[in-house]
């Protein structure tokens, strides 16, 4: 865990920046908290309140995170190497590779908005691109374009990917 903030915790119990996390492990959020996975040094998941992230595959190559509610950023550098970025929702699959983007999921749907780059939203075995300055809706019966809206959220973590951009560079260099 690369950030913590208010009341998080991992499996039920308090979080602790630094924290390592292995597949199976599930971070919470509760209310006015927030939380920030960094994962293999180009990858920055931003969780913000009341949101659960489970971990599912984690390794060089893939990544793969179930999101049950609430609303995460993810920034995917390709210099990290990862082949496979996918974040499973009750409603959709995103699959991406160098993109940001945020996904809200409440009971009833799941939001995907992309601020760059392209994620593939899948259902039912049906692809949907997602590109840059593009949203969708996915319900239990489908997917379908939204306009796209920027909010808070979006903004800030555009602003945070910025800084994330130059600490990996400078790391790289």
């Amino acid at each position: 865990l690369d950030e913590v903030i208010g009341d998080v915790t991992v499996d039920g119990k308090p979080a602790k920046l630094g924290m390592e996390l292995t597949p199976g492990m599930t971070i919470a959020t509760g209310k006015a908290s927030k939380a920030g996975l960094l994962l293999y040094r180009g990858i920055a998941v931003r969780l913000d309140e009341n949101t659960t992230t489970t971990v599912g595959t984690l390794s060089k190559n893939t990544v793969r995170l179930s999101q049950l509610t609430g609303t995460t950023w993810s920034k995917i550098l390709r210099i990290a190497g990862v082949e496979e970025y996918t974040l499973q929702t009750p409603f959709t699959t995103a699959t991406v590779r160098g993109t940001a983007f945020a996904v809200k999921v409440t009971p009833e749907h799941t939001v995907i908005k992309v601020a760059e780059g392209t994620v593939a939203a899948v259902q039912d075995g049906e692809t949907v691109p997602v590109t840059e300055e593009q949203q969708v809706e996915a319900t239990a019966e489908e997917i379908s374009y939204e306009e796209y809206t920027t909010d808070g959220w979006v903004e800030q973590n555009l602003g945070l990917d910025e800084q994330f951009v130059e600490e990996v560079v400078e790391e790289f260099i």
